[in-house]
C-alpha cells in the first residue's frame, strides 16, 4: 500500500518523496531477504509474538526469541507469498517510477518469483505456521484474495498478459470468496482493493468490462465507505485524525501540539540505548508499564487506533486497542498541512524498522535490531517492519501495508513531492525483505519471524531481543496462500511503483518475485491458519499482477476465479483489510472494467464495489459501519 501511495502520489510528494521509497525500500529490502531462497523457502515472520507480548523492551534490548517463521512447498503460506509479491511489485513500479531502475527490476524480478510460490504450493500459513500467527495475524478471509491482489501488482508491474488472465480467471473461482468479503479492505483482506486496482485496467479495455466484476465490485466497495461523496468523507476522516474532532487533538503522534503520548509501542516507551546502554531484560521493564510519564521517544507518524464510540480516547499505554500503533493504520492527509502529515507518517516506518539500519535513518533514537533473524534456518530475514508495538515480523500484514503503501505511490507519487524519495524507500524496505523471505520460493516462502506468545511475555526495545525468533514457513505441504498471495500482491504492486519513478530494474526484480511467489499461492492452496478462506489473496494478487504485467493470464485468473469464490466474496464484501481483500479487489478491478464496456455486465467487481461504498455512507440503506458522536467512521 505504501508502494501504491508512492506510484499515485510521489510527485506531490514533495521533499517526502525520498523518504517514503526510504521507508518502502526498508521493507523490500528485508523482503528481498526472507525471499532469497523461494521457491524452497519462504521467511514469512521474524520474533515469536507470544514472548514478545510479554515483554515490554526496546527493540534494541531483545531478549525474546527471535524465532523464524516460513513457508515452504510442503507448508504453503499462500497468504503471506501473494502478499509478498505484491508488494514487491508494487514497490518495484515506484522505484522504477523514481529513478531507481535497477532495484525496481530487483524486485520485480523476485514478486515474479514469490507469486510462483504463492500460486503454485497453496495453502495457509495458518495451517502452515498457526502457532507463529495466530490468535495475532490469522488469515481469516483465505488466500484467495492475495493470490488477486499478488497478481494485478504484477500485471501492473510488468504488463504481461499472463497476469490480467490470471486476475480475470481466478476473479470467476473467487467470486464467492469476493462477493463475501468485498465490504473489508484490509491486510488480510484484499478483494476491495484488487478490485479498484483493476478497474483502471478495465476502463481502459471496453472489451472487456462487461465479462469482469471489477467495476462493479470497486464501486460498491467506494459506495459503502461514502458518507455523501469519498472525497468528502476521506477528508473528513483526515482531518478527524490531525484534530478536527471533539477532543481537539491528533491522533497522530507529533502533529500539532496536543497528541498521544503514551503510545502502546516498547521501543518507544523504553529509555533509548543513546539514553540506557545497557541490557534491559524481557520483564525488567514492565514496573514502568503503567506510569502516566510521556513515552521518552516520540514515535513520530504513528496513529492511534483511534476514538471510542462516543469519542473520548485513553492516553494510555494498557489501553492498547486503541494506543498500539500498526505498521498497516498509517494516516493519509484543506484544513491541516497534510503535507507535514505525510511526512511523519513515513517517519513511523523508519521506527518501526527492523535490520541493520541505514545512515540515512531519521529517527534517531533506533538502532540495529534483529541482526540475526532467520540465521538459524541458514536464511537472511533481516530487514522488513515490526508490526505494531511489538518485536514480531508478521509478513502477511506487512505484505499488505506494502501492497497498499505501494498503490498510493502508483496513484499518487506525482503528487508527493519530497517525500516520494522516503514513501519509495519505506516500501522498498519491505521489499527487499520480502525477496529474501520468498527467495526459496516455490519450495518454500517464509511468512513470519518471531514467537509472538514469548514476545508478548516481554516488554523489550528490538535492541534486547532475547525471546526466540522463530520463522515460520509456508510450503507445498503445508501451504499459506493468503500471505503467499498478499506477498505477491506486494511484490507486484512495489514494481508497478519504483518502474513508474525511474528503477525500472528493482522494479522488474520484485515483479518476476511476485509471479513466483503468486504461482506458489495459487499452486498450492491452503490456508495459514484455520481461516474462512483464502480466494481474497489469491484474487488480490493475481489483480496486482495483471496490473503489474499486463498479462491476459492474470486477468483471465481473476475472471474465472470471482465466479469460484462468489459466497466468500459476497459475505466478506463489507470489509477491507489485511485479511480480507475482496473490497478491495473490487475497486481495484472495477477501474479496469470501466474501461471495457463488454465485460462490465459479466463480473461482479463493479457493483461489489458500489456495494462496499454504499455501505460506508451515513445515510446509506446498506450501511456496515458505526460513526461517532464526531462523525468519524
Amino acid at each position: 500500500m505504501m508502494a501504491w501511495g508512492v506510484n499515485e502520489h510521489g510527485n506531490s510528494m514533495g521533499p517526502e518523496l525520498p523518504h517514503a521509497l526510504e521507508a518502502v525500500r526498508w521493507a523490500t529490502d528485508y523482503f528481498l531477504k526472507s525471499t532469497a531462497a523461494a521457491p524452497a523457502i519462504i521467511y514469512a515472520q521474524v520474533g515469536d509474538p507470544n514472548a514478545d507480548h510479554n515483554c515490554w523492551q526496546r527493540p534494541e534490548d531483545m531478549d525474546t526469541p527471535r524465532t523464524v517463521y516460513a513457508v515452504t512447498p510442503d507448508k504453503p503460506g499462500t497468504e503471506v507469498a501473494a502478499e509478498t509479491a505484491a508488494a514487491l511489485a508494487a514497490a518495484s513500479l515506484a522505484f522504477r517510477a523514481f529513478g531507481d531502475e535497477a532495484y525496481g527490476k530487483v524486485l520485480l524480478e523476485r514478486a515474479v518469483e514469490v507469486f510462483e510460490f504463492a500460486d503454485k504450493y497453496r495453502g495457509s500459513y495458518n495451517d502452515s505456521i498457526g502457532e507463529g500467527v495466530c490468535p495475532f495475524y490469522c488469515s481469516y478471509s483465505g488466500y484467495q484474495d492475495e493470490l488477486l491482489w499478488g497478481a494485478a501488482w504484477l500485471y501492473k508491474a510488468t504488463s504481461k498478459v499472463y497476469y490480467w488472465n490470471y486476475v480475470k480467471k481466478n476473479v470467476i473461482t473467487f467470486k464467492s470468496n469476493i462477493e463475501a468479503a468485498n465490504f473489508e479492505f484490509s491486510w488480510d483482506s484484499k478483494h476491495a482493493g484488487i478490485s479498484v486496482l483493476v478497474s483502471n485496467w478495465v476502463l481502459k479495455n471496453n472489451k472487456e468490462a462487461s465479462t469482469t466484476p471489477f467495476l462493479s465490485y470497486a464501486d460498491s466497495f467506494m459506495c459503502s465507505l461514502m458518507p455523501e461523496s469519498p472525497t468528502k468523507n476521506v477528508q473528513f476522516t483526515a482531518d478527524y485524525i490531525l484534530g478536527s474532532n471533539p477532543l481537539n487533538m491528533s491522533y497522530m503522534v507529533g502533529y500539532g501540539a496536543k497528541f498521544p503520548r503514551r503510545m502502546h509501542h516498547r521501543g518507544s516507551s523504553i529509555l533509548s540505548l543513546d539514553q540506557r546502554s545497557d541490557h534491559i531484560g524481557c520483564q525488567e521493564w514492565f514496573p514502568n508499564f503503567n506510569n502516566t510519564s510521556p513515552n521518552p521517544n516520540e514515535l513520530t507518524g504513528a496513529v492511534s487506533r483511534g476514538p471510542e464510540i462516543d469519542d473520548s480516547f485513553a492516553d494510555a499505554r494498557a489501553n492498547s486497542s486503541k494506543s498500539e500503533p500498526t505498521t498497516y493504520i498509517v494516516g493519509k492527509a484543506k484544513l491541516h498541512d497534510y503535507g507535514d502529515a505525510l511526512s511523519k507518517s513515513l517517519l513511523f516506518f523508519e521506527g518501526q524498522r527492523s535490520g541493520k539500519l541505514p545512515s540515512t535513518q531519521r529517527v534517531r533514537w533506533r538502532k540495529d535490531s534483529g541482526l540475526r533473524d532467520g540465521f538459524d534456518k541458514g536464511v537472511d530475514l533481516t530487514g522488513g517492519y515490526y508490526d505494531a508495538g511489538d518485536n514480531v515480523k508478521y509478513n502477511f500484514p506487512m505484505a499488505f501495508t506494502i501492497t497498499m503503501m505501494a498503490w498510493g505511490v502508483i496513484e499518487h507519487g506525482n503528487s508527493m513531492g519530497k517525500e516520494l524519495p522516503h514513501a519509495l524507500e519505506a516500501v522498498r524496505w519491505a521489499t527487499d525483505y520480502f525477496l529474501k523471505s520468498t527467495a526459496a520460493a516455490p519450495g518454500i516462502i517464509y511468512a513470519q519471524v518471531g514467537d509472538p506468545n514469548a514476545d508478548h511475555n516481554c516488554w523489550q526495545r528490538p535492541e534486547d531481543m532475547d525471546t526466540p525468533r522463530t520463522v515460520y514457513a509456508v510450503t507445498p505441504n503445508k501451504p499459506g496462500t493468503e500471505v503467499a498471495a498478499e506477498t505477491a500482491a506486494a511484490l507486484a504492486a512495489a514494481s508497478l511503483a519504483f518502474r513508474a519513478f525511474g528503477d525500472e530494474a528493482y522494479g522488474k526484480v520484485l515483479l518476476e518475485r511476485a509471479v513466483k511467489v503468486f504461482e506458489f499461492a495459487d499452486k498450492y492452496r491452503g490456508s495459514y491458519n484455520d481461516s474462512i478462506g483464502e480466494g481474497d489473496g489469491l484474487l488480490w494478487g493475481a489483480a496486482w499482477l495483471y496490473k503489474a504485467t499486463n498479462k491476459v493470464y492474470y486477468w483471465n485468473y481473476v475472471k474465472k476465479n470471482v465466479i469460484t469464490f462468489k459466497s466468500n466474496i459476497e459475505a466478506a464484501n463489507f470489509e477491507f483489510s489485511w485479511d480480507s481483500k475482496h473490497a478491495g479487489i473490487s475497486v481495484l478491478v472495477s477501474n479496469w472494467v470501466l474501461k471495457n464496456n463488454k465485460e462490465a455486465s459479466t463480473t461482479p467487481f463493479l457493483s461489489y464495489a458500489d456495494s462496499f461504498m454504499c455501505s460506508l455512507m451515513p445515510e446509506s440503506p446498506t450501511k456496515n459501519v458505526q460513526f461517532t458522536a464526531g462523525n468519524v467512521l
